[in-house]
């Protein structure tokens, strides 16, 4: 992939992660980004945390709930909203909603 082309996440392999499936979009030595998509009333696999790199998600349809099980905080992330997940926080996204969840994540290299 070159600098500055279009990339088309949903054509890239996909990958299952819980209930969720995975298509992972670009992967370079700065970032990692891709387009995890969820059914109504389903949860995506646990993620334990990314070691030194913090983690965007935009929500591109839908509604994710976000929960983090170490602190037994939940936050609702509607569609056209982001978050940052802190380094090395475990996390698990589920669908609360009645459609379709579309949700971007970057992610920063791991240090």
């Amino acid at each position: 992939m070159q600098y500055g082309e279009s990339i088309q996440p949903m054509a890239q392999a996909s990958e299952l992660f819980g209930d969720s499936v995975i298509y992972r979009a670009l992967k370079t030595d700065q970032f990692e980004s891709g387009l995890l998509c969820l059914e109504p009333g389903k949860t995506a696999g646990y993620d334990g945390g990314h070691k030194n790199a913090d983690e965007l998600f935009y929500v591109v349809e839908g509604t994710a709930c976000v929960e983090y099980p170490a602190t037994g905080k939940q936050v609702l992330v509607k569609q056209g909203e982001l978050i940052v997940n802190d380094r090395d926080l475990p996390h698990v996204v589920s669908n609360p909603g009645t459609e379709p969840l579309k949700l971007l994540f970057v992610c920063c290299a791991e240090h």
